[in-house]
């Protein structure tokens, strides 16, 4: 899907999207994998432990970067190249897998081969020219396979052969893998299914789970070997609800929520051949519906809905439309949306139109009262960029900007937007500023107006190619700001929070959240009204995985790692919302269910844990 402007930029941006779940797991493990196939051993669901060194060194390697994720993953060797997951909080929910063999118009079995330790990562070679390797991260373990060769008699494709015990479940609609279930439900996840070859070129690739085997099949027609597989195991923190978009929508690629967490507004820049689209939900006595409570429909390719937000009681929606005007303008828009009585407007209440190419619509923002709209517009004076004010009296919007916020230096100013709940005070980014290494201004308090043409009360800079500035947002009092700066330690990201005391505003960060393993922590930000919740985007945790954390600061500490995770396949964490209480977090992933159809996935915190099952 060619986007123009909406592009899908960074390391993510290289990664389509995957496909395949497959039926439940059935009877046993001695079961044949299909008729004429390679047949599992008997006896071997129960790993028989590695001698305690060879364990301990393997532990050793590992741990090299902890695995820190909710309830703690720990991967465990058995002879045999047999490895099992568990969970610290739930340590009767065992997922445990071993490589069989290599399928193409025959079998090669598999024999277990000596272990290479290096940082972070172990491999065991498998013999037939396959090794099998693992890698920990903060969010669970990237299980790989590298292929040298092509498997005999093989010139498409080709199926790698695993035995599996432990409760598999294909996830919800909208996801990609296999949930691993105990008593309480879902408690780890198999996906992020990926497969490239050694130029880099992604390889179609599905996975099956049946009758005791997983059967990852991958299309390697023209491949250039050695062909890469990767696939991610993670603790599970399945969504509450989720939105799923179909036809190359990219639904996910925004998100916004209303200030109690029950109204949520998801962007799809790629519906209707890029016409866009915006899709607004309501909960309703617990439940949220399976198709939208409003739909916003662009025209022209404009991209509508690659920028949304919402007032805080879910009645007035802003979506913006960057590549509106004359094909090949980008000129821009965006448009506001109110409900009244229960119904939404079919057409805008109100439109705010670009030109010159510059782009507007690419970010939005409104106050808590829907009567303030702040519009990036990254595109003005060849990327210069601009964001604009506009307000509302008497029910009436103004034509022409109340006040406009000017860049220059080609920093794309107006790439991420921001406003404190009563408007007054705004924030803005401008990622290329100083080179790439990213800015942030802080406008206001206003007492009556910002004037026309008003100067930055504060700027926040960042150092080196960060980026910062690529994403912010700002507390309902504007005393709290979180700047984005997805490419801080050559892509790792990271995500800075500062807050403004008696008036004055710190010279460095009060807090800072780091990425690692070129996640880009940062691409995506949140904050709730009282500023003590942030939530954090990183759509490129693996080669095909992404991921949202979120932080909770307590007694004026913040955490040094997340409070909560959520991962997933795809661009998970690409956009997130939360709601003003921080009890409530949307995530998108304009990438998932292949095709980049695009899904958001919304989870809700309760009695302080969130949820590691589905409710609905």
């Amino acid at each position: 899907m060619a986007m123009g402007l909406l592009g899908m930029p960074g390391a993510a941006a290289a990664r389509p999207a995957r496909s395949g779940t497959g039926p439940s797991a059935g009877p046993s493990a001695s079961t044949a994998l299909r008729s004429g196939g390679t047949a599992l051993p008997a006896g071997r669901t129960a790993p028989a432990q590695l001698p305690s060194g060879l364990q301990t060194a393997i532990d050793r390697a590992l741990a090299s970067q902890p695995v820190s994720t909710p309830g703690g993953l720990r991967l465990s060797w058995g002879r045999g190249g047999q490895v099992s997951f568990a969970l610290s909080k739930a340590p009767s929910v065992a997922f445990s897998l071993r490589p069989v063999a290599l399928e193409g118009s025959r079998s090669e079995a598999f024999a277990p081969g000596p272990f290479v330790f290096g940082a972070k990562q172990v491999t065991e070679a498998l013999a037939r020219g396959v090794s099998a390797w693992y890698k920990a991260s903060v969010q669970g373990f990237e299980q790989g396979f590298t292929v040298s060769r092509p498997p005999a008699g093989a010139s498409r494709t080709f199926l790698l052969v695993l035995s599996y015990a432990g409760a598999l479940h294909p996830r919800p609609a909208g996801a990609q893998g296999f949930d691993i279930s105990g008593p309480a439900g879902a408690e780890m996840t198999y996906g992020g299914l990926h497969a490239t070859d050694a130029t880099g070129r992604a390889l179609s690739a599905h996975l099956v789970a049946a009758h005791g085997a997983l059967r990852i099949t991958v299309n390697a027609a023209g491949a250039t070997y050695p062909v890469r597989i990767d696939p991610f195991v993670a603790p599970s923190s399945a969504p509450t609800a989720t939105f799923s978009g179909t036809g190359g929508d990219a639904l996910g690629y925004s998100v916004a929520l209303s200030a109690d967490g029950q109204t949520a507004l998801v962007g799809a820049p790629g519906a209707v051949a890029d016409n866009g689209a915006a899709y607004l939900y309501t909960e309703a006595s617990g439940t949220w519906p399976a198709t939208p409570t409003a739909s916003f429909t662009g025209t022209g390719g404009e991209g509508l809905g690659s920028s949304v937000a919402l007032s805080a009681d879910g009645q007035t929606a802003l979506v913006g439309a960057p590549l509106a005007g004359p094909a090949g303008t980008d000129n821009g828009a965006a448009y506001l949306y109110t409900e009244a009585s229960g119904t939404w407007s079919a057409a805008p209440t109100a439109s705010f139109s670009g030109s010159g190419g510059e782009g507007l619509g690419y970010s939005v923002a409104l106050s808590a009262d829907g009567q303030t709209a702040l519009v990036g517009a990254p595109g003005v004076g060849s990327g210069n960029g601009a964001a604009y004010l506009y307000n509302e009296a008497s029910g009436t919007w103004s034509a022409a900007p109340t006040a406009s916020f000017a860049g220059s230096g080609g920093e794309r100013f107006g790439i991420s937007v921001a406003l404190s709940a009563d408007g007054q005070t705004a924030l803005v980014g401008a990622s290329n500023a100083s080179s790439l290494s990213g800015a942030a201004n802080l406008y206001g308090p206003r007492t009556v107006s910002f004037g026309a043409t008003p100067s930055p009360t504060e700027s926040f800079t960042g150092s080196g190619t960060e980026q910062l500035g690529y994403s912010v947002a700002l507390s309902a009092d504007g005393q709290t700001a979180l700047v984005g700066a997805p490419y801080a330690g050559s892509g790792n990201g990271a995500a800075y929070l500062y807050s403004e005391t008696s008036g004055t505003w710190p010279a460095t960060p009060t807090a800072s959240f780091a990425g690692s393993g070129t996640e880009e922590l940062g691409y995506s930000v949140a904050l709730s009204a009282d500023g003590q919740t942030a939530l954090v985007g990183a759509p490129s945790i693996g080669s095909a995985n992404g991921a949202a954390y979120l932080y909770a600061e307590a007694s004026g500490n913040w955490p040094s790692s997340p409070t909560a995770s959520f991962t997933g396949a795809g661009l998970l964490g690409w956009s997130v919302a939360i709601s003003a209480d921080g009890q409530t977090a949307l995530v998108g992933d304009p990438a998932a269910a292949g095709a980049r159809n695009g899904a958001a996935y919304l989870y809700a915190e309760a009695s302080g844990k969130w949820p590691s099952s589905p409710t609905a």
